[in-house]
């Protein structure tokens, strides 16, 4: 019989020690990676949606503002002009939180925006200017607020502490 040396030992437990830290290696740098990649998609998503959130609500103000102003009633531009406000009304809506303050002064301020953009006798041009103000004021806290979260996420690569809305 071939005897054990505590050399031979020595090894052996060296080479499953090893073996067993290669194996942790491999695990965490798998989670670290789909966790990188996991807050790399929810980052670019949000920059996405802020992006896709500013151009709805200037196309927005500058469509309600048009019909609120328009000397051509009644035109064929016009009826297109009132379809796409219309149309942004709706996703404007559907791009915001619902449970979030800012997000429903926003959705308020909006339904407001349209209602005062028909031609309504007792709203004042310089009290609809204020709306659309107010309207883009709002968005930029919100805006704000959200790009911080990115910087946040990206600068920690943790995204239990932002939740969104």
């Amino acid at each position: 019989m071939t005897k054990i040396e505590a050399k031979d030992v020595v090894a052996f437990i060296g080479l499953l020690v090893t073996l067993v830290l290669g194996i942790y290696n491999l695990i965490q740098n798998y989670q670290t990676s789909r966790r990188t990649t996991f807050i790399n998609t929810v980052t670019s998503e949000r920059v996405k949606w802020i992006e896709k959130l500013r151009q709805s609500i200037s196309t927005f103000c500058g469509l309600a503002h048009y019909w609120r102003f328009s000397t051509v009633r009644g035109s064929e531009d016009e009826r297109k002009k009132i379809e796409e406000i219309d149309k942004l009304r709706h996703l404007i809506v559907l791009q915001l939180n619902p449970h979030g303050t800012v997000d429903r002064a926003i959705e308020k301020l909006v339904g407001e925006v349209v209602s005062m953009s028909s031609g309504h006798p007792s709203v004042s041009d310089d009290e609809y200017r204020e709306h659309l103000s107010q309207l883009t004021a709002l968005t930029q806290e919100l805006l704000k607020a959200e790009w911080e979260k990115v910087k946040e996420e990206s600068l920690r690569g943790d995204l239990s502490r932002n939740k969104c809305g």
